[in-house]
């Protein structure tokens, strides 16, 4: 407790007035298995007097959020006020009710810059804490750097990548840093106080993306091998056709330290970037067929467009995501010279990189794109790991001889009847079976034509029926679609 006081983190509470109403929030220590002469205090919101807790009651939407959030307006003009003058500071102070303002100046001159400045800038701070040279300091160090926007991402995620130096480095949250690593670490967080300089623009234009003539949304990511990032710009149409860009949203996270090819990390930048589209759109509400994506990998849009090839499980799944959002027209390339997610910056590179700006070439032709192709071809498939094999299958289907359609040349069934009996007979008196006294000019016999008959009506059903019949040899259900299934066929011992 003597630390939180000393520090300014906490102050004695001044004397209780009588009949004042006062509130307490109780703290509980916390201990650690390894470190019992240490004790952290935890304040305890969750207590209850009555079933009211501090939990309970401050929730945004209830009672207390509009005190809250006037609070947060009015600590961010005051903190402004050298740079965007006194009168906006009382204006914010003395003329707003949460989000609405009421005030009277003398011309619309006065006005309109007074609602200027007080709209104009976003300004990012930095806590001036000292941390312990140590993995926890630095942890602590680095999740300070509230930027739920990703303004300054590029410069966040240096210093996660210096924490992860740091993991691989030390044993314990509270061993001090090697003197290479701690070099480094001054450096960065040192450069950190640039960022108090730093001012991002409130609005995404000069004219409301509801009053443009047209709006959409362009995001670009890339990854290395260290990180992975997406960014997010709008492009607005005033009335005039003049051009505007904005930055939207910004994200970049660690890439995985080990077990991932170029092409998987690129992959993953774009599902990133689908991760921000569903973001803006809901948010926005625009139509996701508004947005336009952007990568310099061509292996990765050739992934996204590929139709006749399937993938291993790892690639198969991120495209089924992106695709699930996207449409592989909406993909495009960009150069990694043009793409504004492709490098970490340092904070004073910030306000003058295309981070913040996007790419400006953009602005000056609505359909300037350094590729006109749509679809993407996949870049060498075979030699592609994450591309399965093609394989081939080769089916083999032997017919017999089909000449049952001779017997659509005779005109009446009797004469076809005729015919094949006389074959048969004449057959019979050349071969070697040929009974004595037979002869192919003799008189057709009753008994000629009927074996006549049943040749005919034997290979009109071998032809016809072929499927069921082969079934029917092998002892096996017909198939679905047989015509003849509901019959319950049985096969001839003749057959």
């Amino acid at each position: 407790m003597d630390e939180i006081l000393s520090r300014g983190h906490a102050e004695l509470a001044p004397p209780i007035k009588e009949d004042e109403e006062v509130w307490y929030l109780p703290i509980f220590g916390v201990y650690h298995p390894q470190k019992k002469d240490q004790i952290r205090a935890v304040f305890d919101s969750s207590a209850e007097i009555d079933g009211i807790s501090l939990n309970k009651v401050h929730v945004f939407g209830n009672t207390t959020s509009p005190a809250v959030a006037t609070y947060g307006l009015q600590k961010t003009a005051s903190e402004s006020e050298t740079t965007y003058g006194l009168d906006v500071r009382e204006f914010v102070e003395r003329n707003f009710y949460v989000d609405d303002a009421l005030t009277s100046l003398a011309t619309p001159v006065e006005v309109i810059s007074l609602l200027q400045r007080t709209q104009d800038a976003l300004r990012i701070g930095v806590t001036q804490e000292e941390k312990p040279y140590t993995r926890r300091g630095v942890l602590s160090r680095v999740n300070s750097l509230y930027d739920p926007l990703g303004f300054i991402a590029p410069t966040t995620i240096q210093g996660r990548l210096l924490l992860r130096k740091v993991v691989s480095a030390t044993d314990d949250w509270d061993d001090p840093l090697p003197p290479d690593l701690r070099d480094e670490w001054e450096q960065w967080v040192e450069s950190l106080q640039e960022l108090n300089n730093l001012t991002v623009p409130r609005s995404y234009g000069p004219i409301s993306i509801y009053n443009a003539s047209s709006k959409d949304v362009h995001i670009f990511s890339d990854a290395s091998e260290k990180a992975i990032g997406a960014v997010a710009y709008i492009r607005t149409l005033d009335e005039q056709g003049n051009a505007h860009l904005g930055f939207v949203l910004g994200k970049s996270k660690l890439a995985p330290s080990h077990g991932h090819t170029i092409p998987r990390l690129e992959l993953c930048g774009a599902v990133l970037a689908v991760e921000i589209a569903k973001s803006i759109a809901e948010h926005l509400d625009m139509p996701l067929s508004n947005f336009h994506f952007y990568s310099d990998s061509r292996v990765v849009l050739g992934y996204i467009s590929n139709e006749n090839r399937r993938f291993y499980t790892y690639v198969a799944n991120r495209v089924e995501r992106i695709r699930q959002v996207t449409d592989p027209p909406q993909w495009f390339f960009v150069s990694t010279e043009h793409n504004p997610a492709t490098r970490t910056l340092a904070p004073s590179e910030l306000s003058s990189s295309m981070w913040l700006s996007g790419p400006s070439f953009w602005l000056r032709d609505k359909d300037t794109k350094e590729s006109q192709e749509t679809l993407y071809n996949l870049e060498n498939p075979d030699l592609d790991k994450e591309v399965r094999p093609e394989v081939k299958t080769y089916k083999t289907e032997i017919k017999t001889f089909d000449w049952t359609h001779r017997f659509e040349k005779f005109s009446t069934w009797n004469n076809l009847v005729v015919a094949i009996a006389r074959l048969q007979k004449f057959a019979k008196s050349i071969s070697k079976t040929a009974f004595a006294g037979s002869s192919a000019s003799s008189p057709l016999s009753v008994q000629d034509k009927e074996r006549a008959q049943m040749f005919i009506l034997q290979h009109v059903q071998r032809d016809a029926y072929h499927k069921d019949m082969q079934c029917l040899k092998e002892r096996k259900s017909l198939p679905k679609d047989s015509s003849v299934s509901s019959l319950d066929p049985t096969l001839s011992t003749e057959c």
